[in-house]
């Protein structure tokens, strides 16, 4: 649970982003941060789980099948997490 701490949201939807073909530069345009914060980011995840979530290229990257596992993961989470957000919004409008 400890190194679960160090990771949030955004590391979560960098996963997603990456399990379904976007690059660095694409995944960082999509949550408005630079291509370096990603980067770091992704260094991070990798410290946390222990081996490489993508293998870098000439040009772009390719998901490791580690990333791939923690992607599959993380886009569960997520559609978890907005399931969870939208039945929260809901009974707090019907109050």
């Amino acid at each position: 649970m400890q190194r679960l701490r160090r990771l949030g949201v955004d590391d979560m939807i960098i996963l997603r982003c990456l399990v379904l073909g976007q690059s660095v530069t694409e995944t960082a345009k999509t949550l408005s941060i630079t291509q370096p914060a990603v980067t770091q980011r992704i260094r991070k995840m990798c410290f946390v789980f222990g081996g490489d979530i993508i293998k870098r290229k000439f040009q772009g990257c390719d998901i490791t099948p580690l990333g791939a596992k923690l992607g599959g993961m993380a886009i569960n989470a997520l559609e978890i997490l907005e399931e969870t957000l939208v039945s929260v919004h809901d009974t707090v409008e019907k109050q």
